[in-house]
């Protein structure tokens, strides 16, 4: 029994928020379908009372260690970190502290708990570069005994006559609000300096100059790249300088709703700024504000993107010296622990391995899942009813023998006696996939360089019909056994097709994939709709194992059994697009397997509340879990069928896992959006003017591109930023 099990009730009768925590981390977060899931919005999770006990038992699973959030959501706790082993830092600290029966020991030092409701902030101090202590306030949480410690390895123990369990809030000893003041005046005469707020600015500098603080403020300012992107802030996006933004934690300050505020929030190498706050910010700051932390998991966060040694003691890191050689990590693919699975998905995977000059189980997987799921298409639905067609799209760098992968889908289709419900690699049409459906309503599209078709059906610059196929296969992944009437054109009447299944298998690269993938097709859902299976594995090349052309006889017996489903006679049913469908539903095999799919419904909706923009990449995972389970349990078992607990438990680990690394991936290719270019182009026609120019001038030199509302609101953005000067007659560079 973990440690929140042991703890949290109690904790909680008692007013506090225990949070739970991932063993050997100091992460808020949760064991859930095999997996650890990081406890999204963490901060918030008591404002208005406890979760409910169905989520507090979802938290208490497994191993699970336990924290209190400080604050208010604790009603007034406040706990002082002492993080020195220096006795004239301890009798200083301790000197300005009131005693108190609450503490607790990890590594070293101690943490004390009090009363402070009137404390409003979180605070550290640091000597010579090393944390002597920590004020842990409203933002922030501590891990509380009997929690595994991640350095230690032993866990976490009171040292004090009493504990948490013991009191309620405002029976500990109180602290004073201005407790802060006091101890900053303790540490003083002790080398403590304290760090400068940026200036005007922002410099993105704290400290003294070789505070690794400070140093990693200015090696990030130097490399917005390498970690902005991972913000994943709303509705980011390049400019010519660097990136901007939407600060979403703190409210508007004119009252515009979300989607209406401006991109305030400027980042650029010269600094940070929120300009509608009037607000700088340090690289770290920013980092805590955008990501609801504190100061040490935003160090982590920036040490890990920028390549800063991770395995040091956070308070005495430094970057690596200039020209030192980095010891390159060796790739790993997340997902490859759920390529080893019992039944037709699990042969598949490793028979196209074992033929591959270039063996990759991860991208096999996704030709396997596509092959199944197609083979039993419409006449199994899983137990919410949705069907099995899949869109997914194995992702690895070039030479990856992505054509092996294309090659074996067509083999196990026509070794299943199923090769008619091969499709074409490519349609660049609605009618074209109107006609393919209108005679192969069950199919599958083996298709390679998916991301030059996807970026040809959702480029601005596609013709209608060819933006018609993004439209058209956004609703089909969602019609699981329903009838869809086909538009009506001049030559061509309106049509019923029933229970349309159209899987897609392609191949891409990373680049390329989310190259295609972006604006308009984040925002109205048609990236989530895809299972994109990441590799970052190129295997070396050698002699396969086996005969790639060759299907094994017991394999292709297997494949046949699973097509044939309740016989010959449902053939003739799949084939014709006409026929009512009434599929045979595979039900859940237990209560536990029908829990586990209820409670990753409300572990994605709660993410996705509390991580802006991620439901544009995780929103449908939950009935991608379900289509990924249904396939795996009637590959097991063939024609009744049922979805136990490891099926739908592997469904929500592949649906997760690739759902966070696509979402991950996209931010690191955020292209420069039509806005962004017009910005740069009304920049540069600016300072090519020598006189001022007006609104109307710029008009009349895009030709109406967009409208003037548009540019006045990028030129407001350009004078924010300092770019663009105004004045009575108009607008003129600022660069003299």
């Amino acid at each position: 029994m973990g440690a929140y099990a042991q703890c949290a009730e109690r904790l909680i009768e008692r007013g506090f928020a225990a949070v739970p925590i991932v063993p050997g981390t100091k992460r808020p977060g949760f064991f859930f379908a095999g997996m650890w899931i990081g406890l999204a919005n963490w901060q918030r999770r008591f404002n208005g009372g406890p979760p409910p006990a169905t989520e507090r038992k979802r938290w208490a699973a497994g191993d699970t260690g336990v924290g209190v959030v400080a604050g208010q959501a604790s009603h007034g706790l406040i706990a002082v970190d002492i993080d020195s082993e220096n006795p004239a830092i301890q009798a200083a600290l301790r000197n300005v502290l009131p005693p108190t029966h609450v503490r607790k020991t990890g590594a070293r030092g101690e943490t004390l708990f009090y009363y402070g409701p009137g404390i409003t902030q979180s605070q550290s101090w640091n000597i010579a570069g090393k944390r002597v202590v920590d004020l842990i306030g409203p933002g922030r949480h501590t891990e509380l005994p009997p929690t595994i410690h991640p350095d230690t390895g032993a866990p976490y123990r009171w040292s004090g006559s009493e504990t948490l369990e013991d009191l309620q809030p405002h029976e500990l000893p109180t602290l004073a609000s201005d407790i802060a003041e006091h101890i900053t005046a303790a540490l003083l005469p002790l080398g403590y300096r304290p760090e400068p707020q940026p200036h005007e600015g922002g410099n993105g500098g704290n400290g003294d100059g070789d505070s690794p603080h400070r140093l990693l403020n200015n090696q990030a300012l130097a490399n917005l790249d390498a970690w902005v992107p991972g913000l994943m802030l709303y509705r980011c996006r390049r400019t010519q300088k660097g990136y901007e933004a939407v600060p979403t934690w703190r409210p508007s300050t004119t009252g515009r709703e979300l989607e209406k505020r401006h991109l305030n929030l400027k980042i650029v190498p010269e600094g940070i700024r929120d300009f509608g706050a009037d607000q700088g910010y340090t690289p770290l700051d920013l980092v805590m504000a955008a990501c609801d932390c504190d100061l040490d998991t935003a160090f982590r966060f920036l040490s890990e993107r920028l390549g800063w040694a991770s395995d040091l003691d956070l308070s005495a890191l430094r970057p690596p010296a200039e020209g030192a050689a980095a010891r390159p990590k060796a790739p790993i693919d997340e997902l490859a622990r759920f390529t080893t699975i019992p039944g037709l998905v699990g042969e598949i995977v490793d028979w196209i391995t074992a033929t591959s000059r270039r063996p990759n189980r991860v991208l096999a997987l996704g030709a396997a899942v596509t092959v199944v799921g197609t083979l039993i298409g419409r006449r199994a639905a899983g137990p919410t009813r949705s069907a099995t067609h899949l869109y997914a799209v194995g992702i690895a760098p070039t030479g990856s023998g992505k054509q092996h992968l294309l090659d074996s889908v067509i083999r196990l289709m026509e070794a299943a006696k199923a090769g008619g419900h091969i499709g074409p690699s490519k349609f660049f049409s609605l009618s074209a996939v109107l006609e393919l459906l209108s005679s192969k309503p069950l199919v599958l599209c083996p298709q390679d360089e998916i991301g030059v078709f996807l970026k040809a059906v959702t480029s601005k610059r596609a013709t209608s019909h060819e933006a018609a196929v993004s439209q058209i296969l956004r609703a089909l992944w969602g019609i699981s056994f329903a009838t869809m009437p086909t538009p009506a054109w001049a030559q061509r009447e309106t049509q019923l097709i029933s229970s349309p299944a159209l899987s897609i298998f392609g191949v891409s690269t990373l680049e390329e994939f989310h190259a295609a993938l972006q604006g308009e097709s984040v925002a109205n859902g048609f990236i989530n709709r895809f299972l994109a299976l990441t590799s970052n594995i190129r295997a070396p090349d050698r002699d396969s194992e086996n005969d790639p052309s060759c299907v094994p006889a017991s394999l292709g017996r297997d494949l046949q059994a699973l097509y044939l489903w309740s016989g010959p006679e449902s053939l003739i049913q799949i084939g014709n697009p006409s026929a009512r469908i009434q599929p045979e539903i595979l039900p859940w095999a237990s209560k536990e397997a029908h829990h586990c799919y209820s409670d990753f419904t409300r572990v994605v909706e709660d993410h996705v509340d509390g991580h802006q923009g991620s439901g544009a990449y995780l929103a449908r995972c939950a009935e991608t879990a379900v289509r990924l389970a249904t396939i795996r349990a009637a590959g097991r078992w063939g024609r009744g069928a049922s979805i136990d607990l490891s099926d739908i438990e592997w469904g929500v680990g592949v649906a997760w896992t690739a759902g966070q690394a696509l979402a991950a991936a996209a931010q690191d290719f955020l292209p420069q959006n039509e806005r962004s270019e017009m910005a740069e182009k009304i920049l540069s026609y600016v300072r090519r003017r020598h006189t001022s120019v007006k609104p109307r001038d710029i008009q009349q030199f895009i030709r109406g591109r967009i409208r003037s509302r548009d540019i006045k609101d990028i030129l407001a953005q350009l004078v924010e930023a300092g770019e663009v000067e105004w004045s009575d007659d108009g607008y003129r560079s600022a660069t003299k």
